[in-house]
């Protein structure tokens, strides 16, 4: 007898088959992401550039966004306030309200922008961007509640970083010798540096030979060092947003410091250092990190 032959499938059999196995192969396969680190987010041009939380927009490659922010805060938003002309509803900061800035904590702001003017000519880093985040991290170290040398009369400490409410978790790296504590670090100063980070930009702004994170002149000048590091171009809106986002991973952070920093640029009055501080709670960068 003879032999039967398997049957053929048609031709459109088998490109209905291999159409489903494509389909379906987009839908069935798993994402290894395992050890993988979480990928940043570029921004969509047809987005209009708006920026989710943890997103990096595209002008600025390869840059790393920290885990935490430099006063070790998680990514989290933190609570907007709203911009106050001068000769306003007088604010924390003095009768001339929120745009006031004691005179001590703008010069430190300018010294600090014009030694990176130096240092760094391609990052184009203007005082009024360094005064922002002075503001909302510390009300311009309470007030400029300071001595002549730029040292802060009393410390400004962040929240003990034990991993609680929207903090990290951060044993103590300095034996205590910025923040007081031997168990778990704080952020510490004007600008809020977490003594592991004040290590990589400890910096001497007024020349005395000690680079401390409780003066303003030290503390703003690290902070301006961070802000250009990597290269980056502060010329451009895109360019600040990397740079601030760098400092607090979140976009309503981000949007707050740039409100800041053009209100800044647009005129300021300076006040008289405080002789008592004023317009800060004891953990100005809870309230900046929406605890």
């Amino acid at each position: 007898m003879p032999k039967h032959r398997p049957r053929r499938k048609s031709t459109r059999s088998v490109r209905r088959a291999a159409a489903a196995l494509a389909g379906g192969a987009l839908v069935v396969l798993p994402t290894l992401t395992t050890g993988l680190p979480t990928p940043v987010v570029v921004a969509d041009a047809g987005n209009g550039g708006v920026l989710p939380d943890r997103a990096a927009p595209a002008q600025q490659p390869n840059v790393v966004m920290p885990p935490i922010a430099v006063d070790g805060s998680l990514p989290q938003p933190p609570l907007p306030e709203p911009l106050v002309v001068p000769g306003g509803r007088a604010g924390s900061a003095g009768i001339s309200g929120p745009l006031g800035i004691p005179a001590s904590m703008l010069k430190a702001y300018k010294n600090a922008a014009d030694i990176l003017a130096k240092e760094q000519p391609n990052c184009h880093l203007d005082w009024a961007l360094i005064a922002s985040i002075g503001r909302i991290e510390s009300n311009h170290a309470r007030g400029g509640y300071v001595n002549a040398n730029g040292d802060t009369l009393e410390p400004i400490l962040g929240p003990v970083l034990n991993g609680a409410g929207a903090f990290a978790a951060i044993p103590d790296t300095d034996g205590g010798k910025y923040d007081g504590d031997p168990v778990w670090d704080r952020a510490v100063g004007p600008t809020q540096f977490i003594p592991s980070t004040w290590r990589g930009y400890a910096s001497d702004g007024n020349g005395d030979g000690v680079s401390n994170p409780n003066n303003i002149y030290d503390e703003a000048l690290a902070t301006a060092r961070y802000l250009c590091s990597g290269g980056l171009d502060l010329s451009t809106d895109s360019g600040q947003r990397v740079a601030v986002r760098r400092y607090n991973n979140s976009q309503s952070y981000v949007d707050t410091v740039l409100a800041w920093a053009a209100a800044y640029r647009a005129g300021v009055s300076q006040l008289p250092d405080s002789q008592v501080p004023i317009g800060a709670p004891d953990a100005p960068d809870a309230a900046a990190a929406g605890a």
